[in-house]
Parts: C-alpha cells; structure tokens; sequence
C-alpha cells in the first residue's frame, strides 16, 4: 500500500514522490481536522471566514488556509472571479476551469453526503475526512482518518558571495499530500482523493500547474520551483490543495504570496 510522504518537499517538486517519513517537512501544514488546526494553530491564526484563517505568526504568517465546506464555498467564489480576470492565458484558462469543475464537483458531493445522516455514536469523533464505510462482511460501519500536508514558500535564494541573498532572484513552490487509510486494502470503499498545486509569477504571468500523482489511498501534487530573477521586483504566488470525496470528504487549501 504505497502512500506519499514527505521527505523533502524536492523529492515531491521533482519526481511526484516521496518516501517514508513521520513527520511532515519543516514549513509544511499538517491538517487532520479543523478541530485539530484550532488546536495546534489557533493561536497563530486569525479566523477571516467560516472555515477560512490567516496565519498571523510563526514560520507559517502570512498564509492563507481554507478549511471543509465553508473554505470549499469561500475558494470557488474566489476562483470563478479569476476566471473572468482578462489576459488568462488558454492553457491557464483551461488548468483553472478544469480545477473549478473539480471542486464544484467536490461541493455537490458534500451536499449530497451532508444531507445523509452519520450513524453510530462516533460520528462526532471522525476528522474532517469524514471517512465511513459500510462494510457489508462485518455488517458496520467502519471509520478511518486521513490526513492533507500543504506547503506554499517562496522567497530569496541565490547567494551574492558574502553570506546574504541576492533581492534580485526569488523564487516559490507549492506541494499537496493526500493521505487516507482504511483499515484494510480488502475492505471495500468507496473513495476518491486527489490533490492540486500552482505557482504563479504575476509580473510575467507564467503559472505552473502540477500534474497529480494518484493512487488509491494517496495522492500528490507539487509544483518544483517557479523564478522571478534577475528582477528588481517580485511577485510570486502559490496555492496547494488536497481533497477527497465519496465514502470521504474533506477540503483544505493554502496560498500565500512573495513581493517585493
């Protein structure tokens, strides 16, 4: 049972996988449930929106999270508006519209799936996966987790020769991991998870959109590095997502900016 997990965001950007590690890279977002992110990020957030934060301290400031139903609602609102931005280029244009239909997807999916009704006393207890399955064998519902690790960063990187960064080069990636685990590759599911990731450099509109890598319990998406140097100014963004659907639901997205 192959799963993406983070070594170094590199072996990701570079090659669509990672090996085996226990913990996520530094900088990297781990997001269990949003219960979990209040917990272990609250602190260094500000709530913008139901469902939507921006990170206010700590290596993570200034990035922008969107978490389950409402973060879903608040990004494709957001994404159709870029849209309608003039000057898109076709292949942008068609990434973007293909990502939307992806998620509009997505949205009727938890609608549909918000409007069941969990059953058992541990419905309370799941994660924002939401992940339960009826397994016809033991004749129960089965519950399992998953989890979703973004990273957005961007910043100076080539030395000028004497220990600091030179202003005129910058660059930024974006990385998503999608992880979920039933409790056998035997039970049935029903369950899709996928994940997205783009780096853009405004001032020239050039936008890199990962292609994901998929399996069935596991998916990853990451951009490698996308520059803006030599420049006297930048301005790079990124955004990385993972979600799943079906017998799972869950949305998390991060985005965050370099200018200067």
């Amino acid at each position: 049972m192959q799963r993406f997990l983070f070594t170094t965001l590199a072996a990701l950007a570079c090659t669509g996988t990672a090996l085996a590690a226990d913990k996520p890279a530094p900088g990297t977002l781990r997001i269990e449930s949003e219960a979990q992110f209040q917990r272990d990020h609250g602190r260094h957030a500000t709530r913008m929106a139901p469902g939507v934060y921006l990170m206010t301290q700590g290596e993570l400031s200034g990035k922008k999270v969107a978490i389950g139903a409402p973060g879903l609602a608040h990004d494709l609102a957001l994404l159709r508006k870029q849209l309608m931005t003039p000057g898109l280029s076709n292949t942008d244009r068609k990434a973007l519209q293909a990502h939307v239909a992806d998620l509009e997807k997505l949205a009727r999916q938890q609608a549909t799936r918000g409007s069941r009704t969990m059953p058992g006393a541990r419905a309370s207890q799941t994660s924002s996966f939401g992940c339960w399955s009826y397994d016809n064998f033991s004749q129960t519902y089965i519950y399992y987790p998953g989890f979703v690790d973004l990273s957005v960063g961007g910043g100076l990187y080539k030395d000028r020769g004497d220990g600091n960064l030179n202003w005129y080069y910058a660059r930024l990636q974006s990385t998503a991991i999608v992880n979920v685990y039933p409790p056998s590759s035997a039970f049935w599911h029903r369950f899709s998870v996928s994940a997205a990731a783009s780096a853009t450099n405004v001032l020239t509109g050039q936008t890199v959109n990962a292609v994901p890598f998929i399996n069935f319990y596991s998916a990853g998406a990451g951009t490698g590095y996308i520059y803006s140097g030599p420049s006297f100014g930048h301005h790079l963004k990124g955004r990385a997502v993972g979600f799943a659907s079906g017998d799972c639901f869950t949305y998390v997205s991060l985005e965050d900016v370099f200018q200067q």
